[in-house]
């Protein structure tokens, strides 16, 4: 899940979190040792050179950036997988 996706999740009530939301991500990155990966402007182009495969906005997005800069995706979703893109679970 993105920041992204949390921030929009949270607002529509689908997401509720134990602290404030901006303390809850910072939070994470930092124990989670993680690096942000920024979503650049090629990124959201690329996104339009993608097949129909998954309707999902933000999956949409991670599949851009990691076939892009060559990332694996966390998870098991079939959708995502149809693009051909590293997946670990």
């Amino acid at each position: 899940m993105t920041s992204w996706e949390i921030v929009i999740k949270h607002a529509t009530g689908k997401l509720s979190l134990p602290s404030d939301l901006q303390n809850f991500v910072k939070s994470a990155v930092r124990q989670g040792d993680y690096r942000v990966l920024e979503i650049t402007l090629d990124d959201t182009l690329a996104v339009t050179g993608l097949t129909s495969h998954h309707r999902d906005p933000f999956d949409r997005l991670l599949v851009a950036q990691a076939l892009r800069r060559n990332l694996t995706i966390l998870g098991d979703d079939a959708q995502i997988a149809k693009y051909g893109v590293a997946m670990l679970w």
